[in-house]
């Protein structure tokens, strides 16, 4: 004899599954804005939550609020794309310093790197644009951050790759570098470090733009005089934020350095 889930049963089910699928598509609009990335959780993680949660509310009286959440986020990523109103207040976390100030040396500051032991594309602008000021400033004293990362049971390291990139482009350089460090305070603790042991009094500090601003106060705040050049963007123009993938990118970037200032004057880092 078949057997026949009963209709009220049935409907229930449904409605988790509605509430499931309502609840990861508002996420995946949440996650094109950088909802990962002003999180630092990974988006498999939110996507399993998601689903969990929708499926959860679906059949409580707070389903409505998983409509008014979609709603709420369809209506934010058409504003960031087709409006000017994201501008103004990202580019306000931009900071650059006067671009011929002297210092004692170049810091950069990391990014992402490959399993190969490879800077990633962000960490290369960074690169290229500080070598780029050594030269055009004739300071000799670069220094970067070294990336490390356990593959397969061995640590793979940038410092390699950087020291590789360094010999090609950066003629006359002298590379220091520093390791252990994990986050943007790690690194600016380990480059004050590194200046006082050197003597150097003022350090002319290279991160991407809307990262300057984090960046250079945190070493600001080691003590250490600092000159904030910000690197070369080279996924969108600043002074041309017309498109919407730009205002994406832009908005995404904001978010993320918005939400890490706050945590870093939380932690008294700044």
């Amino acid at each position: 004899m078949q057997h026949v889930m009963p209709a009220g049963r049935l409907s229930g089910w449904l409605v988790r599954v509605g509430g499931a699928a309502l609840a990861f598509g508002t996420l995946e609009v949440a996650l094109t804005i950088g909802l990962s990335d002003v999180t630092s959780i990974g988006p498999t993680t939110l996507r399993l939550g998601a689903l969990v949660a929708g499926a959860l509310i679906a059949p409580t009286r707070f389903a409505r609020w998983l409509w008014f959440t979609a709603i709420a986020a369809m209506m934010a990523l058409l504003v960031i794309l087709y409006t000017p109103l994201v501008e103004r207040p990202a580019l306000s976390l931009l900071r650059a310093d006067a671009a011929g100030a002297p210092a004692d040396a170049i810091v950069v500051y990391s990014g992402a790197m490959t399993d190969a032991g490879e800077i990633g594309d962000i960490a290369l602008s960074r690169l290229v644009s500080a070598l780029e000021d050594a030269q055009r400033l004739s300071m000799r004293d670069v220094v970067v951050s070294v990336q490390s990362r356990v593959i397969e049971g061995r640590v793979v390291t940038t410092e390699q790759d950087q020291t590789r990139l360094v010999a090609l482009l950066g003629g006359g350089i002298t590379l220091h570098t520093v390791t252990n460090v994990r986050n943007t305070h790690d690194e600016s603790l380990a480059f004050a470090a590194l200046a006082r042991t050197r003597g150097w009094t003022r350090l002319r500090a290279t991160t991407d733009p809307l990262h300057a601003r984090r960046a250079c106060e945190t070493l600001e705040a080691t003590g250490v005089s600092v000159m904030c050049a910000p690197s070369t963007p080279r996924q969108v123009t600043f002074s041309r934020l017309g498109t919407p993938g730009a205002r994406l990118v832009v908005t995404r970037a904001a978010l993320h350095e918005a939400v890490g200032l706050l945590v870093y004057k939380l932690r008294g880092w700044l």
